[in-house]
């Protein structure tokens, strides 16, 4: 493989990566039509759903999962890893914060605990 080529690939898997983490911080499924494959596996997501997701529609399904139980979510990468040997490989270095939705139960333990420290 010509070196120029496989830095350019490699480049252009970094910014498949970065793409990634913006559908998420900016809560835009659309995203994921231009960067998944079909071939993709979310193997995460067999801890909610008992089985991983596939495709696009794997990809879409865990980001509406998480809009669901958060209120916010942000992710920044801090550094995207790969070398022209394995254009194919890239490691990200994130970090993230999550705000869960506040459920009726966990209000009510607050509105209890509140009540209860006067």
């Amino acid at each position: 493989m010509d070196t120029n080529e496989s830095i350019s690939q490699v480049e252009i898997n970094k910014g498949i990566i970065q793409r990634y983490f913006e559908a998420y911080n900016n809560k835009n499924e659309a995203i994921f039509d231009e960067i998944i494959s079909p071939n993709y596996i979310d193997h995460g997501q067999s801890a909610y759903m008992g089985s991983p997701g596939l495709g696009v529609s794997g990809a879409k399904n865990d980001l509406k999962y998480s809009l669901d139980k958060l209120d916010e979510l942000s992710y920044f990468v801090e550094e995207l890893i790969a070398s022209p040997n394995y254009p194919d490989l890239v490691g990200a270095y994130w970090k993230g914060t999550l705000t869960p939705k506040a459920t009726l139960l966990t209000l009510i333990k607050l509105w209890r605990k509140l009540i209860t420290e006067e």
